[in-house]
């Protein structure tokens, strides 16, 4: 019997769910990513793949997206409430973090574009303009689908190839009648 309340111990401790450190919340599986989608926890390099699980389980086409990184504290629009952001390379999604909450946008490979904190909550229930931002997350997506890769154009170009010979070996064969 004095077993027993360890043997409790180690059950309890297994069938006790870890809690999530980093999770990430869609608040609406209607949204659209080009007028902004609302999601409820943060956005940063170890939640990326919260983002995309949130999203693409309750959406269709999925995203997949790249950390591609954030504006740090000595960023000029820490704390207001709508501004502009430039980054180095192209962004394809923009995440604006302020309170709890972000709104992740389809920004489709901009350099620069502006930002609000519009729409966002504070844990208090208040909406903009009492929220101020937090932080900008900068993504990029997948490459642009309409465009093949060089595989692809390869296997195309060789395809056409094939089809000519064929085509061209046709040609040579001719029927006579006596």
């Amino acid at each position: 019997m004095r077993y027993l309340p360890a043997a409790a111990i180690i059950l309890a401790a297994i069938s006790t769910p870890a809690l999530a450190t980093n999770q990430v919340v869609l608040e609406n599986s209607s949204c659209n990513l080009t007028t902004g989608c609302l999601f409820t926890g943060n956005a940063n390099p170890s939640t990326v793949g919260d983002i995309m699980d949130a999203y693409n389980g309750a959406k269709d086409p999925d995203i997949l997206l790249t950390w591609l990184g954030a504006t740090d504290d000595s960023f000029s629009g820490k704390g207001n409430l709508d501004g502009t952001w430039t980054f180095s390379q192209p962004v394809d999604y923009l995440a604006v973090k302020a309170g709890n909450q972000f709104m992740l946008y389809y920004v489709g490979g901009a350099t620069s574009g502006n930002w609000s904190t519009d729409g966002l909550f504070n844990p208090n229930g208040q909406t903009h303009p009492q929220l101020g931002l937090s932080h900008l997350a900068f993504y990029a997506g997948p490459n642009d689908p309409g465009v093949p890769e060089p595989a692809s154009w390869a296997m195309m170009l060789g395809g056409f190839g094939m089809m000519g010979g064929v085509m061209r070996a046709r040609r040579k064969t001719q029927v006579t009648f006596a």
